[in-house]
C-alpha cells in the first residue's frame, strides 16, 4: 500500500488482495494434420461383350450300311416293294438299324423269284442262284 502526499488514497494491488491478474488467453495456432488420402484407381472397365449362344449341334449323321446283292445269272432286277432298285450285281446303302430288316425281291425273266430279308445292323452281302422257271422238255428227234 502506498500513501500519496496530496491526500490519502489507498492503492491496492490485486496481488495484495490475493487476486491474481488474469492474463489474456494465449492463442496458439491450431496445427491440424491433413487426413491421409490414398488414391485408388478403379479397375479399368472391360468392354462387356454379350456371350454368344452356343451354336446348335448339327444333327448326327446316320450310320449307313452297305447292301450288296449278286446273282447267278447276273442282270436280275432287285425290288424293294414295288420300287426297282437296280440290277445285279447291285450295291446300295441304307441307314443302320439294330431291329429293322429290308425285304427285297430278286426277279429275272424265265427264272424263279427269290425273297431276301437283309438285316440293317451291319453291312450285308448275298449271292443268289436263280433256278430256271421252265421244265426241261425232252427232245426226241
Amino acid at each position: 500500500m502506498a500513501l500519496g502526499a496530496a491526500g490519502a488514497f489507498l492503492v491496492v494491488q490485486p496481488t495484495d488482495l490475493g487476486i491474481q491478474k488474469r492474463r489474456p488467453p494465449v492463442v496458439r495456432p491450431v496445427v491440424t494434420t491433413p487426413p491421409v488420402v490414398t488414391i485408388v484407381e478403379a479397375p479399368a472397365k472391360k468392354a462387356v461383350v454379350p456371350a454368344r449362344p452356343p451354336l446348335p449341334k448339327p444333327p448326327a449323321q446316320p450310320s449307313l450300311v452297305a447292301i450288296t446283292i449278286t446273282s447267278s445269272p447276273s442282270g436280275a432286277a432287285v425290288f424293294e416293294g414295288n420300287k426297282k432298285l437296280g440290277s445285279t450285281p447291285l450295291t446300295f446303302e441304307r441307314e443302320q438299324s439294330a431291329e429293322a430288316k429290308l425285304s427285297l425281291m430278286v426277279k429275272k425273266q424265265d427264272y424263279s423269284s427269290r425273297r431276301i430279308n437283309a438285316p440293317l445292323d451291319q453291312d450285308y452281302s448275298r449271292r443268289i442262284t436263280l433256278e430256271p422257271d421252265f421244265k426241261a422238255v425232252p427232245f426226241d428227234p
